[in-house]
């Protein structure tokens, strides 16, 4: 997921980058989660930034509710990891 950090060569662009809603981030998650395989171990679905030094998503600063997010999402797709996975 892309983050602004305040001091970083992005900042100054923080005015013309379009950051992903978390609805958006979390769906993708999932959609992400469904066609890895069962037996992948997934070590970060969510981070954050020092919020002293967070443009952008500011809703990184909340990653427990992320995390909750995407719990949610699953569950009300019936889904889990490795749902669609094809092994080829």
């Amino acid at each position: 997921m892309l983050t602004v950090l305040r001091g970083s060569k992005l900042a100054q662009f923080a005015d013309k980058i379009d950051a992903m809603s978390e609805e958006d981030y979390c769906n993708l998650v999932c959609d992400s989660l469904e066609i890895l395989p069962p037996a992948t171990t997934i070590q970060r679905l969510a981070g954050s930034g020092l919020k002293s030094e967070l443009i952008s998503p500011l809703w990184i600063e909340h990653k427990f509710h992320t995390t909750n997010l995407i719990d949610k999402i699953m569950l009300q797709r019936n889904s889990y990891q490795g749902l669609k996975y094809q092994a080829r």
